[in-house]
Parts: structure tokens; C-alpha cells; sequence
């Protein structure tokens, strides 16, 4: 049985978009209590330079890593608070079935306090899911 809790990081083996394409993707749980349900995620991306740089609008809601500021992450890496994902179960279940989701770690606590308050102040969440994601 793998426990998820609030900030662990995990490497999913060949994530499935939305749109049929799959990649090794980090990823960070949100969920506020250890096995919740919902499962809520969010996939950071150490694509700063392509997608954020030059996009001011982009960078709402998002925690920005430099290098190394997470031991877990050597490069600049986004945590963009607009694309938290709500994990179906049944997938969930699968990737943990098929050995494809490995843990990683826990988030230091500073950047979850930093996630956490992006969370409350946030722009482009719904209330709803604000309210699901403060602890």
C-alpha cells in the first residue's frame, strides 16, 4: 500500500494526458489528508524558459523553484497552481499496481507553506477547490 500525503513527490512512469500522449512526470500531491479522496495533484514542469519566461499572465498562481531550491528539483521548475489535476482513483490504482509510481520524497516544508498561501491568494481557482486544497 503507498501512503499519500500533502507534498510527497512522486515519479509517475509514462503519465497519460489528457490528449493520449504519456511522459515520466513528477508529481506532487495537494490532497490535505493522508489517502483523501479526492486525489489532487499537480505536475510541476522545469520548463520556465518556454512557457513562463516571457508570459507575465502565465505566471499567475505558480510557485516558482530556482535551481536546486528543492533538493528534489536541480532545475528551475514551476509549480503552476492552474493545472492541478484531480486524479481518477481507478488510474491512480493502476499506476500503483504496475510498480509506475515511485516515491521520490516530502516536499520541504517552506515550499508547501509558500504553495499553500499561493493556494489561498489565488486568481484563477475556483473558491470550491481553494477551499478543498486549505488545510
Amino acid at each position: 500500500m503507498i501512503i499519500i500525503s500533502r507534498g510527497s513527490i512522486y515519479l509517475w512512469k509514462s503519465y497519460e494526458f489528457e490528449d493520449g500522449t504519456c511522459k515520466d512526470k513528477y508529481w506532487i500531491s495537494l490532497t490535505c489528508t493522508v489517502n483523501g479522496v479526492p486525489v489532487y495533484a499537480v505536475l510541476p514542469t522545469s520548463q520556465y524558459d518556454k512557457h513562463y519566461k516571457y508570459n507575465e499572465q502565465r505566471c499567475y498562481d505558480t510557485v516558482i523553484l530556482e535551481a536546486n531550491e528543492s533538493q528534489f528539483f536541480p532545475k528551475k521548475t514551476v509549480i503552476d497552481l492552474k493545472n492541478i489535476r484531480k486524479e481518477d482513483p481507478i488510474l491512480l490504482k493502476k499506476a500503483i499496481k504496475e510498480n509506475r509510481l515511485s516515491y521520490i520524497g516530502q516536499l520541504e516544508q517552506e515550499i508547501l507553506e509558500r504553495i499553500k498561501i499561493e493556494i489561498e491568494n489565488a486568481y484563477t481557482l475556483p473558491q470550491e477547490l481553494i477551499d478543498d486544497l486549505t488545510c
